[in-house]
């Protein structure tokens, strides 16, 4: 087997599963977007509060289910019994938490908040009992079943969502949408999956078989309450309606993240570990990942930015009209993200996690503790600043950090700068486009923002970072088998 073949296997099935993927994304976005326009600011806002609220009960779950159970070879099935056990145990308790939790937000907060928290616990522990199952799918490496389960779940929660929005059941369909969207992808895993465990607790076995989840914790636990912490605490400070405003940009932000995210770039971190061994080939890889990424995503979420008000007007409709400047700001943050979630995947590949969860404790405090006070202050602005302020300083050290105990030299800096050009130039020349056509509708000016944009950056990039995009373009042809690509040569020019 060639060297090039083990990258075009990891490729291939990237690319498959990160189609299924795509999909999902955007018909999880259409849907999301048609109940904003029909419930409008408050009433989104009371879903995410909600929503929020469940996620946190739900770090408690996270021990690293999938990393655990994928470690195993075929001599150690029996230990997935006894995960299977403990996650049933677990699951039944989190619904019962769930349950209690709603019953006091009913009397002591809001009736829907509290019904939405009882219903969707129910609906999450059916979810974290189907991750067994989901980690068997990917042990098994039936990357596309997976990817079928939850595409099925995407299609069929929509579809019930949707119609019983139609029919009038206003707030509470939004609540079955979410509930379906989980249950179904469930049954799902469930279904594809050929090997049913059995009930096998063994408690001593139990306490050994954590390993890799509690490395895994640390990392999720912080990320996921930093993805929630600030939902909780707009709600909380501002209100419901601020929160359905500052919901959505951020949504806006992450579904770029999801369905724009490159196929190749995952390839070529899943091949660090590989490399890890060599300094010269793990410093290429890392350079051209980065400052590829941010040559894709900087243009896009500045794009999203500058066209926040025609975006705004035609996909979300005149309810949200406060959130043109919410979701300028947002955008910043959307790129900062990005650049997180590549760290997030180098420093897995290189089996840093600890070290990263020490970042990100420090991060996570200084996170927490800018959100509340700048909230407290200055409203949705000040989450906005205390968010951003908190994933530069991340994104700096987590980077600072892989250059100077990887010797990879890499800096913040020089991710960012090739970039930086095009990217303004578009944004300059779009504006003036933008502002030509202010006597046309809001669709007109989007279709030719977009375009004018687009042509200026590509038309600048090409001449500004010709080598890098002819390899960009043929790594992409590479990945869809087009063409027979020698990865180490073309990355080892942009360091």
């Amino acid at each position: 087997m060639t060297e090039n073949s083990g990258w075009d296997n990891v490729i291939q099935e990237t690319v498959g599963l990160s189609g299924l993927n795509t999909i999902r994304y955007v018909l999880g976005f259409a849907t999301t977007i048609y109940f904003a326009r029909v419930l409008g600011p408050k009433v989104y806002g009371i879903a995410t509060f909600s929503l929020s609220i469940v996620a946190f009960l739900k770090i408690t779950g996270i021990w690293g289910i999938k990393e655990t159970i994928v470690q195993y070879d075929d001599s150690e099935l029996d230990k997935i019994d006894v995960i299977f056990t403990y996650r049933l145990i677990y699951a039944v308790g989190f619904v019962i938490a769930a349950t209690l939790l709603g019953t006091v937000f009913i009397h002591v907060y809001s009736y829907k908040v509290g019904v939405f928290i009882a219903v969707l616990g129910l609906g999450v522990g059916i979810l974290l009992l189907s991750h067994v199952f989901r980690a068997i799918l990917q042990r098994k490496m039936r990357l596309g079943k997976i990817g079928q389960a939850q595409l099925g779940g995407q299609l069929g929660a929509s579809t019930v969502g949707v119609v019983m929005a139609l029919l009038g059941f206003h707030i509470w369909s939004l609540l079955v949408y979410y509930v379906a969207r989980n249950v179904i992808k469930s049954l799902g895993f469930v279904w594809y999956t050929n090997d049913t465990p059995q009930l096998n607790f063994k408690y001593k076995k139990l306490r050994g078989l954590f390993a890799v989840g509690r490395r895994v914790f640390g990392v999720v636990s912080i990320n996921n309450i930093m993805n929630r912490v600030d939902d909780i605490v707009v709600g909380g400070f501002v209100g419901n309606r601020a929160l359905g405003m500052y919901n959505i940009s951020w949504k806006f932000a992450k579904a770029s993240n999801s369905t724009v995210m490159p196929a190749l770039n995952r390839a070529i971190l899943s091949k660090i570990n590989d490399i890890s061994g060599n300094k010269i080939a793990l410093k290429n890889a890392c350079h051209f990942t980065y400052k590829s990424h941010a040559l894709i995503f900087m243009p896009v979420f500045a794009l999203l930015s500058v066209m926040a008000p025609e975006i705004i007007s035609v996909v979300y409709g005149p309810k949200w009209s406060d959130a043109v400047s919410i979701m300028q700001a947002m955008m910043i943050f959307g790129f900062l993200y990005s650049l997180y979630s590549i760290s997030e995947h180098v420093y897995y590949a290189l089996e840093r996690q600890d070290e990263m969860f020490r970042t990100m404790l420090v991060s996570g405090g200084i996170y927490i503790l800018s959100v509340v006070i700048l909230t407290y202050v200055a409203g949705v602005k000040g989450t906005i600043v205390g968010v951003v302020i908190s994933f530069l300083l991340l994104n700096h050290s987590l980077i600072k950090n892989l250059g100077k105990n990887e010797t990879l030299g890499i800096s913040l800096k020089a991710i960012v700068v090739p970039a930086l050009l095009p990217t303004c130039a578009a944004s300059v020349v779009t504006k003036a486009v933008v502002y030509s056509l202010s006597v046309h509708g809001d669709i007109i000016k989007l279709i030719a923002g977009v375009a004018a944009f687009g042509f200026t950056y590509l038309l600048i990039l090409y001449y500004y970072q010709h080598e890098l995009v002819c390899a960009l373009y043929r790594i992409s042809r590479g990945s869809f088998g087009s063409e027979d690509v020698d990865y180490k040569k073309l990355t080892s020019k942009f360091v």
